[in-house]
């Protein structure tokens, strides 16, 4: 059950991450969204464009050199659970 725990923290963890690096992304969208229609835009399309960044972002950050040390580490620790008598 710990492991589900490490799990589930390193996958929030990457989201709140990937959601942090998207305020750039999301403020210049915005700022050419309000350019062409003269409103803002909806919470719908912010929370679309955030989710959008989000999934695209993911599979990047699990590569950089920390994050890639948390999943291999993870991953060989459960591993070594699922086969511990």
């Amino acid at each position: 059950m710990s492991m589900l725990y490490y799990w589930l923290a390193f996958c929030l963890g990457m989201v709140f991450y990937a959601a942090y690096l998207s305020q750039s992304f999301l403020l210049a969208q915005g700022m050419i969204y309000m350019k062409e229609t003269d409103r803002s835009p909806s919470l719908l399309w912010l929370f679309t464009r955030l989710l959008g960044f989000i999934l695209r972002t993911i599979p990047s950050l699990l590569m950089r050199p920390i994050p890639l040390i948390l999943w291999v580490l993870g991953l060989g620790l459960t591993v070594q659970y699922s086969f511990a008598p």
